[in-house]
This record gives C-alpha cells, structure tokens and sequence, in this order.
C-alpha cells in the first residue's frame, strides 16, 4: 500500500516522499502541471488491475477529449455546485483545460 510521508516538521514548502509497496502502481499529478508515472515491473502478458487502472488514466490526461470528459462527469456527479470559473487551493480560477 502507497503511503505518504512529511519531512519531520511537516512543511509542505518541502518535498515528500511516498513509500510503495512492490506492486503499486502511481500517477503523480504535480501542481506545476508535470505528471510522474510509476508502475511495477511486469513480465508476460499479466497487467495487474491497478497498473491496467494507471496506464488507462494516464492515457486519458494525454487525450484532451477524455480528460475534459472525465473532468466535467466528476465535478457534475460528485461536485455540482463547483462551476469551472471556481477558485482553486492557489486563489487562481480552476481552468478546464487538460492538463
């Protein structure tokens, strides 16, 4: 299981670290717009479900269609009331734009 970690005064001014059990799968999604991608090392034709899962959302956020699509799907389903002139954690308008 991923698990997060804060330098031991908890700045968030500070990088992080994250701790990955040998299987996990990752998809970084930076606040610069960078994205960092780790996947297990697979053998064969077997793709755990969760490195199947982060190769699929990865894809999407390189497809401007399928990213806007599932970007508009959740903020509808699960946040109605965020219109996309909403602020973000930063004071800046959220943009729909992919990323």
């Amino acid at each position: 299981m991923a698990q997060k970690t804060d330098g031991a005064s908890g700045d968030l001014d500070k990088n992080q670290r994250l701790l990955l059990s040998k299987g996990d799968a990752v998809l970084i999604l930076k606040e610069d717009g960078d994205v960092d991608f780790v996947f297990p090392q697979m053998q064969g034709d077997y793709v755990p479900e969760n490195a199947l899962m982060a190769a699929a959302l990865a894809h999407a956020l390189d497809d401007d269609m399928l990213h806007t699509r599932i970007r508009e799907a959740f903020l509808s389903t699960l946040y109605p009331h965020i219109a996309y002139g909403a602020k973000n954690d930063n004071a800046q308008e959220a943009s729909s734009t992919p990323l």
